[in-house]
């Protein structure tokens, strides 16, 4: 038991874990117990019963919460919690309900500056691997603890390398994990899904050649790995997480393609940064959760693919965000920047976007609005308006689709009069410098389409050029 007397005070700034307790029905707190911005509180796996609940013999005063927006309190569930299923930081209410009514811990103060997370579970590292011209298959499989959890094989002739997990879950974890160009890993999961292979890297990823990760599968990057992409990395029905301040740059060359509800998580001070290429297909989705992004590359969402940004995270782009088809964008205590492109001329249904954060189109940038609308912003679901911070010099420019139904004529004499009409058909409102924003019409394929620069006696003729 914890017994907080008179007026003894018990303050958290670090880390209280009581994850194994499964009895509390002995501690006391008759004056101040308080969590700190910042600090850590591990719940309980189960309780056993009403009877070991908090307050079941004696007193115990609720836990004050005293975190801050940019330093939350961070309550953290054990993955194998009986009582919490899942977690949503935007229904937190919920959250505080399941923890009283399974262990007796109330809670007071700032329960909105609070972040509610997964516990990470703990990784047995082995040796470093390469996949590469100097991978031989005895190698590897000394480099592999506990073969007969999974099934692993290459495939020389295509530089292929597998790791298959059909017999139950299996973990590999590594300090350093390397992929020569043109080469292949692959991660498969045939058995049951439940029980997936993942890779977990936990110091150093590079990629020179080909990731594949299906049915599954999962690649971790984990505790402060720094990850290079230079190749590409191909995932279908599987994961990409980043973890405890993981880094993953993609860059100018490498491509991330995701399809068939496949999704990236970035976790707790994760940063992907993209200089290349990634496209999202088929229900496929981003999660950013007290994490960043940062884009100069270009990031594609077709397919009702989709990017939720929650818990204090960064989206800035300064490349190119273009939306096909996609379901949403999800911003909540969140920012998404725009100092680049963002391109939703072919969204026609706005009714699941939801913005409880901040959306900024900032000096210079450039928003592409949608070309016709079926179903408009929900307010219910949108509650903040745009902000604009263009100015005089590096105006806002919000470019209209040449065949745009709903504006037939740009009159930058007339603003007030465009604002009415987007609002009217889109439901998207604006705040901030609406004098530095400059309309115009989308011009043919260019904001599309990348284009190709040639020296000009490699033109045989003017018609080609």
């Amino acid at each position: 038991f914890i017994d907080i007397y008179s007026s003894n005070t018990l303050t958290n700034t670090g880390t209280i874990d009581i994850s194994n307790i499964t009895d509390l029905s002995n501690w006391y707190n008759d004056n101040i117990f308080t969590l700190e911005g910042g600090s850590t509180f591990i719940l309980p796996k189960s309780i056993l019963g009403d009877r070991k609940k908090i307050g079941y013999f004696y007193r115990f005063k609720p836990i004050t919460l005293s975190g801050t927006k940019d330093k939350p309190v961070n309550i953290v569930i054990p993955k194998d919690c009986e009582y919490i299923t899942y977690i949503d930081n935007n229904n937190k209410e919920d959250l505080f309900d399941a923890i009283q009514e399974a262990t007796g811990f109330k809670f007071n103060g700032k329960r909105k500056n609070v972040r509610f997370s997964w516990q990470p579970e703990e990784i047995t590292v082995s040796d470093p691997i390469t996949i590469g011209s100097s991978t031989k298959d005895t190698k590897v499989a000394t480099d592999l603890e506990n073969k007969t959890d999974y099934n692993y094989w290459s495939t020389e002739e295509d530089k292929t390398y597998v790791f298959n997990s059909n017999r139950g879950k299996h973990e590999i974890a590594k300090n350093t994990v390397t992929i020569d160009e043109d080469y292949t890993l692959k991660l498969i999961t045939t058995g049951y899904t439940s029980n997936p292979i993942v890779l977990y890297c936990l110091n150093t990823f590079t990629n020179n050649g080909n990731v594949t990760i299906d049915n599954y599968g999962e690649l971790g990057l984990n505790k402060k790995c720094t990850s290079n992409n230079n190749g590409t990395i191909d995932i279908n029905k599987g994961k990409l997480g980043l973890y405890d301040n993981a880094t993953l740059n993609n860059n100018t060359n490498g491509t991330i393609t995701l399809k068939g509800s496949s999704h990236i998580y970035t976790y707790t001070d994760g940063t992907l940064t993209n200089k290349g290429t990634i496209i999202l297909k088929d229900y496929s989705c981003i999660y950013i959760r007290n994490s960043a992004i940062n884009n100069t590359g270009t990031i594609t969402f077709k397919d009702s693919s989709c990017i939720d940004i929650y818990s204090y995270s960064t989206l800035n782009n300064t490349g190119t965000i273009r939306l096909t088809d996609s379901r949403y964008i999800h911003i909540s205590d969140s920012t998404l920047s725009n100092k680049g492109t963002i391109d939703i001329s072919n969204i026609t249904n706005l009714s699941y976007w939801f913005n409880y954060g901040k959306f900024t189109l900032e000096e210079g940038s450039t928003f592409i609005l949608p070309k016709s609308i079926t179903k408009k912003i929900n307010t219910y679901y949108w509650k903040k308006p745009i902000t604009l911070n263009g100015t005089d010099n590096k105006p806002v420019n919000i470019v209209i689709p040449k065949d745009c139904e709903y504006i037939k004529n740009i009159d930058n004499n007339n603003k007030y009069a465009l604002f009415k009409l987007i609002k009217e058909e889109t439901g998207f409102t604006f705040n901030g410098k609406k004098g530095s924003v400059k309309f115009s019409w989308q011009t043919e394929d260019h904001i599309n389409q990348p284009i190709e620069a040639r020296q000009d006696n490699e033109y045989e003729s003017v018609d080609e050029c």
